[in-house]
């Protein structure tokens, strides 16, 4: 599971309070909240993200924020942070430059892309190569690409008989850096239903290539020490014989592959995990 941190909601559940969230990104701030999502969901959590990232964020000056961290990381959970604005990239790049012991500091981020705002691509793409992982979020820009989907996205709709909901996902998933997509979509209102199942997203398995030797379907990632290693979980794009197919019948399209367990990285000592609490 996944968390973030560095707001925090004040509203009271009220529409009309003056202010809803607060950023405040401290060290109080880190422990506190920290404290409040241990406490609810454990050794559970495996990535925590500093929500939201920007260029001028007091973070990169912080040493004593920055130990904390640290000893986040060390403790066996990937520190990662979110992004937003018209400077994305530039805060992808400052923010996965940091190091913390002689250590990157963090291991992923989640960064807005969507077919009307396309700026990030280049730090996400650098970011991926360099062996973090990539979350898109606003795949559908707060429902907007669903309720008044723009031509790029109607007309690929049209033609293939599908929603704008299922063009603008798959627009973001046809990114080779993409490694999760978020819909983007702000309520169950803004989803519109596809006239059809879509085709999927998905690349295609099983191919080789200099950029992707494990013949995964997407690059292998780099190990620590700079090579590069296959991802964990991959499966064969070798599909089984069906019933009923034979020479003359295409045969079914590949499977996508499953999401990769993602273990314990070599070094990183392992959290207890807690028993359940009574009646929980």
């Amino acid at each position: 599971m996944s968390g973030k941190w560095g707001y925090e909601y004040v509203a009271g559940r009220r529409r009309d309070a003056p202010t809803h969230e607060v950023k405040e990104h401290s060290p109080a701030a880190f422990a506190r909240q920290w404290r409040e999502t241990e406490a609810l969901l454990g050794a559970h959590v495996g990535l925590y993200q500093v929500h939201p990232l920007t260029e001028d964020s007091p973070l990169f000056g912080d040493p004593e924020l920055l130990t904390a961290l640290g000893r986040l990381r060390d403790s066996g959970v990937r520190p990662g942070f979110s992004t937003s604005g018209p400077r994305q990239a530039a805060a992808v790049r400052r923010a996965l430059g940091l190091e913390v012991e002689g250590r990157r500091l963090f291991e992923a981020v989640q960064a807005t892309w969507n077919v009307l705002e396309t700026s990030a691509a280049p730090g996400l793409a650098w970011a991926h190569e360099s062996g973090a992982e990539v979350s898109v979020k606003e795949g559908l820009a707060n429902g907007r690409l669903a309720l008044d989907p723009p031509r790029e996205v109607r007309d690929p709709a049209a033609r293939h008989g599908v929603g704008p909901d299922a063009v603008a996902p798959a627009a973001v998933r046809a990114q080779p850096w993409a490694d999760v997509v978020l819909s983007g979509a702000a309520g169950v209102d803004q989803r519109v239903p596809t006239s059809r199942p879509a085709r999927s997203t998905s690349r295609p398995t099983g191919s080789t290539s200099p950029r992707n030797p494990s013949g995964t379907g997407r690059p292998a990632r780099r190990c620590p020490g700079g090579s590069r290693a296959p991802r964990a979980g991959a499966v064969s794009a070798a599909a089984p014989a069906t019933p009923g197919s034979g020479p003359g019948r295409p045969a079914p399209p590949a499977t996508p592959d499953p999401p990769p367990s993602r273990g314990p990285r070599p070094g990183a000592p392992t959290r207890p995990r807690r028993p359940p609490r009574a009646g929980g």
